[in-house]
């Protein structure tokens, strides 16, 4: 049986992660500027809640995605397909941000990771990867749906993806 929840409750969830983003972004020694489009409707399709500016002498603007997990497995969850009924692949397939940002809220543990390196991996490893694909269900005003991902090791993560950034405030257990 799927685990499940509330869009209403994720989205509350969602909300810790995009505040300490914010703040890690805006506290990161290579920020000019960070600039939430979170709610801009011309982003969300593409998956991208922060554009981060960095280097004052050559400014970049790099867009972020956010991800919040309430979770302590030691695993990121990689969503595969956001919504099975519809056939809607998964943020990993669709977001054009430069960073994602992974912040898992009972721990405070912020990671800073390469959208792109981390899908190449992924992509490369899923099928030589012991994990299994986990399937949730979201209750929403429409009744729901329910999303694939696949819960993959941080520590593994952090092995083969080579652009990784770690705000780790407190020790881990």
């Amino acid at each position: 049986m799927p685990s499940s929840y509330n869009f209403l409750g994720c989205s509350r969830v969602g909300a810790l992660g995009v505040a300490a983003t914010r703040d890690f972004l805006e506290k990161h020694p290579e920020s000019v500027s960070v600039l939430s489009v979170e709610s801009d409707r011309r982003f969300q399709p593409i998956g991208i809640d922060f554009l981060w500016i960095r280097f004052k002498d050559a400014p970049r603007m790099e867009p972020v995605e956010v991800k919040t997990d309430t979770h302590t497995s030691g695993n990121f969850y990689l969503e595969t397909r956001a919504n099975v009924e519809r056939e809607k692949p998964g943020w990993l397939h669709t977001t054009q941000s430069r960073w994602l940002a992974y912040y898992f809220v009972n721990t405070g543990q912020l990671y800073l990771l390469s959208t792109a390196e981390l899908a190449q991996w992924f992509g490369n490893s899923r099928y030589n990867h012991p994990a299994f694909e986990k399937t949730t269900f979201t209750r929403s005003a429409n009744g729901g749906y329910h999303s694939n991902g696949v819960p993959v090791p941080i520590l593994e993560v952090l092995e083969h993806v080579p652009h990784v950034q770690a705000h780790l405030p407190r020790a881990v257990a």
